[in-house]
């Protein structure tokens, strides 16, 4: 099934994420507002990390532990991305932010939390459009997970 994505931004945006570690610097509370899926929460815990994660209002979110994610590094990378070369698609995804409703996709840039956060990825690298084949397979997994294929 083959579904159909809107865009809520200009894809001439250039983004290239820089590692600076900046989105998984700043917490809401004590977890990282970005929204993990069931299977992700499932992997994350076959990793070892179960307390890592937090169940608030029917949502699974990345635990902060000093205003950061969990798994920031002192170099500001990612322990997942390090030891696994594995991360959660909504982190692969920012600053872009995904709904899926009817089985349309719906894309939006999270200009809000960017900003909050001191984002630099933008203005540097090719544009969202340039990129949209690696969007498309970051969205194929988030339908896997939507539909129940990946586990």
């Amino acid at each position: 099934m083959r579904q159909q994505i809107i865009l809520g931004f200009d894809p001439n945006i250039r983004f290239e994420c820089v590692k600076c570690g900046s989105c998984c610097r700043i917490a809401f509370g004590n977890v990282i507002p970005l929204q993990l899926y069931p299977q992700e929460v499932s992997k994350i815990r076959r990793m070892g990390y179960g307390d890592s994660v937090i169940y608030i209002d029917h949502v699974h979110y990345i635990r902060a532990v000093d205003s950061h994610c969990v798994f920031l590094t002192d170099d500001y990378l990612c322990t997942l991305r390090i030891r696994y070369g594995w991360s959660p698609v909504n982190c692969r995804l920012f600053p872009i932010t995904v709904k899926l409703i009817n089985d349309v996709f719906i894309l939006d840039l999270n200009w809000d939390y960017s900003s909050k956060v001191g984002c630099r990825g933008f203005g540097s690298g090719p544009t969202i459009a340039e990129r949209f084949k690696d969007l498309e397979k970051l969205l194929h997994e988030v339908a896997e997970y939507v539909y129940g294929n990946v586990y």
